[in-house]
């Protein structure tokens, strides 16, 4: 399903990383771990809502390549956050949308290797995971995948 969204903003914390071999699982599982340990979404002030999105973006070309992982809520005033949380702005995109259901994270990463092998228009600009408020790795998975799209 297509969905176009508006220019948001998110804070959060942020790595660069890349899919090569074990790195991109190493990274973003000590993000994540960070994030739960350090309460980060707790400290992240102007919060729309307490969905954490999973960013992808600044792409060196594609996803075979160096690219930026923010992990953080979407805000409605980008200062006064604290100086160690990234803010990246998100223009206005098109997004081919998939609904993520089933084991966390086997559902999931079926769906990225669907994504990588599958024939979409990428645009290689911001993806992102959408975990809602209540997402639990075990009793409640369901998530959503947003991965923009040329128009």
């Amino acid at each position: 399903m297509k969905e176009s969204l508006y220019e948001f903003t998110i804070a959060g914390l942020a790595i660069m990383t890349t899919n090569d071999s074990n790195q991109m699982q190493h990274d973003i599982s000590n993000l994540w771990e960070r994030f739960i340990t350090e309460n980060i979404r707790d400290k992240i002030i102007h919060k729309i809502s307490n969905k954490i999105y999973a960013l992808y973006t600044d792409y060196v070309s594609d996803f075979t390549k160096p690219y930026r992982f923010i992990l953080g809520c979407a805000v409605s005033n980008s200062s006064q956050q604290d100086k160690g949380l990234f803010i990246k702005t998100v223009p206005q995109l098109t997004y081919e949308v998939f609904n993520v259901t089933g084991q966390y994270p086997q559902a999931l990463i079926n769906a990225w290797q669907n994504v990588w092998s599958g024939n979409l228009k990428r645009a290689y600009i911001a993806d992102f995971e959408l975990y809602p408020e209540d997402f639990d790795p075990v009793t409640k998975t369901n998530l959503d995948l947003y991965i923009s799209v040329s128009k």
